[in-house]
C-alpha cells in the first residue's frame, strides 16, 4: 500500500538511509555469523538458530546549516580513475583539486569539516581526516561494486530544521493541492490508517525523526543529518549514500525516477525504489561483513538464502524487539532510541513503506547477484522491473519476466449520480496487498497475497462523505484467487463491511475478483 505515500515521487526523491537501518542491517550480519559454513557443509533451516517468521510486506524519503561540504572523490588507482593521481586528477592535489589539502579544500580535514576529527561527525576519532576517511570508504565501495566514480560527490551536513524545509517543499510539489488528502482516504477506506489521518503530516514527523543521510541526484550531492554517530555507524551511512551516487553516475537517477513518475501504475514505481535501496543495503552488508572478517560471497549459497529471507520476513514485532534490543548508545542514542519509538507507533503501511525497499529489495538483489553478478543488477536499472511481484519473487524478474495483467474497473459515476466524485484510482500491487493483509489478517498475509498478477482500485465519495471502493484483481490461477477470497471474506474490519449501512460484496470469476465496499443500498444494483 506504498502508493499513498511513494507514488506520487515524493519517496522516488527523498528515500534516505533512516536511522535505524543499521541496525536491521547488522541483524543480518549477526545472522550470517551463527549460521554453519564450513568447508563443505551447507546451512539449512534445520541447524539454523533463527527461524523464520512467515511474512512478506512492502516501502521512505532525505542535508544543519553546513559545517562544511565535502567532496567526494573515488581512489581507485586506475589510470582512468578520478582519483588515480593524474594531474587532471580530482585527488591529484593541484592547487584547484578539491582534495589538495589547502586551506579551502573540503576535503581538507581542518577544524570546520564535517567529517574531520574536529567535528562531531567523526565522534571524536581525531585520527582520520575528512579526506582520509571518504577516499578510505569510495576505495572500499569501488572494490566491492567493480566500478569507479566517474566524478566527485558532495557531502553536506544539515540539520533537522533544513530537512524538514526541503521535505515540506517536496510535499508541495509532488502532492500538490488536496493530493494528500485524497490518498488518505483511499487508506482509510483499506483501513490502514484512522478516519481522519493527516496523512502530510504523519509521512513528515515520521520521515524526519527517521533519516539519517540522503542523497538527492538534482545537486550531486549527499546530505549527512545524524552528526554524531559512531565511526562504523557513520561509515556505513556514508558507504550507503555514496553507493547511490554511483548509481546515479552510471544510470542517472534524475531521469529514472523522472520516467518512473510518468509511469501511471504507482506499484512499479515502488518497485524501482525496491531496486534502489535493496542494490544500497546490499552492498552495505557486504562492506560491513568485509569489515568484520567475513566475505559473504565465500558463505554457502543456502546460508545466504535463508539469512536474507530471515530478515525479508521479519514481522513488525520482531522488527522492534530487534531495534530495541540494540541498546543504541553515545551522543546520538537517545535520538535513535527516539526514533525507533516514533516508527514503532506509526501506522503499519507507513512502517513497512519505510523498511520493505531496504530489505525486501535487499532479498531480491541478492539473489540476483547470486545467479547472475553484478551485471544482472545493473540490468534491474537499465530495465526497471514492472511490479512489486516481480521483486517480491525475484525469479519473476530474471529471464523472461512474469508482466502484470491490465485490469480496469468501470465508470461508475453515470450510475452513481452527481452528488458523488472520484477519489483516487490506482494499482495497490502484491506489496500493497501484504500490507493490507499485514493490518487485517497477518497470518495469512503470504498466502493471500502471493499468486497476484494484476489489479486497479476506484474510491468514490458522495457529498454527504460516504465512500464507495471498487477494487478488481487478477490471479495466476483459479486456486490462487479462491485463497484470496478465502482470506478476505475472514476480514472483520467494520471499514471494509460490517458496520451500521455499509456492505461489502465479493465476485469472483476464475481467476478474477472483483471486491465493492459501500453504501448497502448501492451494491446489489452496482454489481447487476
Amino acid at each position: 500500500m506504498r502508493y499513498a505515500i511513494r507514488r506520487e515521487g515524493t519517496l522516488s526523491r527523498i528515500h534516505p538511509a533512516f536511522s535505524a537501518l543499521r541496525t536491521f542491517s547488522a541483524l543480518a550480519a549477526g545472522l550470517l555469523f551463527v549460521v554453519p559454513h564450513g568447508e563443505g557443509e551447507a546451512a539449512s533451516p534445520a541447524n539454523m538458530p533463527v527461524r523464520a517468521s512467515h511474512t512478506d510486506n512492502r516501502s521512505m524519503p532525505r542535508a544543519l546549516e553546513a559545517s562544511g561540504a565535502v567532496a567526494m572523490g573515488p581512489s581507485s588507482g586506475g589510470k582512468d580513475s578520478p582519483s588515480s593521481g593524474g594531474k587532471d586528477s580530482p585527488s591529484s592535489g593541484g592547487k584547484d583539486s578539491p582534495s589538495s589539502g589547502g586551506k579551502d579544500s573540503p576535503l581538507s580535514g581542518g577544524k570546520d569539516s564535517p567529517l574531520s576529527g574536529g567535528s562531531d561527525v567523526s565522534s571524536g576519532n581525531e585520527a582520520i581526516t575528512a579526506r582520509a576517511r571518504v577516499e578510505r570508504i569510495s576505495r572500499e565501495l569501488e572494490q566491492l561494486r567493480g566500478r569507479t566514480f566517474k566524478e566527485q560527490v558532495r557531502i553536506e551536513v544539515q540539520t533537522a530544521e533544513a530537512f524538514r524545509a526541503f521535505i515540506d517543499e517536496t510535499l508541495d510539489q509532488e502532492m500538490p493541492g488536496d493530493m494528500a488528502v485524497r490518498q488518505s482516504k483511499v487508506l482509510q477506506a483499506f483501513g490502514l490508517v484512522p478516519v481522519g489521518y493527516d496523512l502530510r503530516r504523519g509521512l513528515t514527523d515520521l520521515v524526519v525523526s527517521q533519516a539519517g543521510a540522503y542523497y538527492r541526484p538534482e545537486t550531486k550531492t549527499f546530505y549527512i543529518l545524524m552528526a554524531g554517530l559512531p565511526d562504523d555507524q557513520l561509515d556505513s551511512l556514508i558507504l550507503h549514500e555514496l553507493q547511490h551516487a554511483l548509481q546515479d553516475q552510471y544510470h542517472d537517477l534524475k531521469s529514472l525516477r523522472e520516467a518512473a513518475l510518468k509511469n501511471p501504475d504507482e506499484d512499479a514505481r515502488t518497485a524501482l525504489q525496491f531496486v534502489l535501496e535493496g542494490e544500497a543495503t546490499f552492498v552495505m552488508l557486504k562492506y560491513q561483513l568485509k569489515n568484520a572478517g567475513q566475505d559473504l560471497d565465500r558463505l554457502p549459497m543456502e546460508a545466504r538464502d535463508f539469512v536474507f529471507r530471515t530478515v525479508r520476513d521479519l514481522d513488525r514485532k520482531m522488527i522492534q524487539l530487534a531495534a530495541q534490543a540494540a541498546k543504541p548508545s553515545g551522543p546520538r542514542g537517545e535520538e535513535i532510541r527516539r526514533s525507533i519509538e516514533a516508527m514503532s507507533l506509526a501506522p503499519g503501511v507507513l512502517f513497512w513503506s519505510l523498511y520493505d525497499p531496504y530489505f525486501k529489495g535487499q532479498y531480491a538483489i541478492q539473489r540476483v547477484f547470486t545467479e547472475q553478478g553484478w551485471a544482472g543488477v545493473a540490468g534491474m536499472l537499465e530495465h526497471p522491473p514492472a511490479s512489486t511481484e516481480q521483486m517480491l519473487h525475484p525469479e519473476k524478474v530474471m529471464g523472461e519476466r512474469d508482466t502484470p495483467t491490465p485490469v480496469t474497473t468501470p465508470d461508475l459515476l453515470p450510475r452513481l449520480g452527481k452528488d458523488w466524485a472520484l477519489v483516487y484510482a490506482n494499482t495497490l500491487g502484491e506489496a500493497g496487498m501484504l500490507s493490507l493483509f499485514d493490518e487485517h489478517l497477518p497470518r495469512q498475509k503470504v498466502a493471500a497475497a502471493a499468486g497476484w498478477d494484476g489489479d486497479r482500485y476506484a474510491l468514490y465519495e458522495h457529498s454527504s462523505g460516504k465512500t464507495l471502493l471498487d477494487w478488481a484483481s487478477v490471479w495466476d490461477d483459479e486456486k490462487e484467487a479462491r485463497e484470496f477470497q478465502e482470506a478476505f471474506d475472514q476480514i472483520q474490519s467494520p471499514r471494509l463491511g460490517g458496520k451500521s449501512g455499509v456492505a461489502r460484496k465479493l465476485q469472483r470469476e476464475g481467476a478474477r475478483v472483483r471486491v465493492v465496499i459501500g453504501p448497502s443500498e448501492l451494491l446489489e444494483s452496482l454489481l447487476e
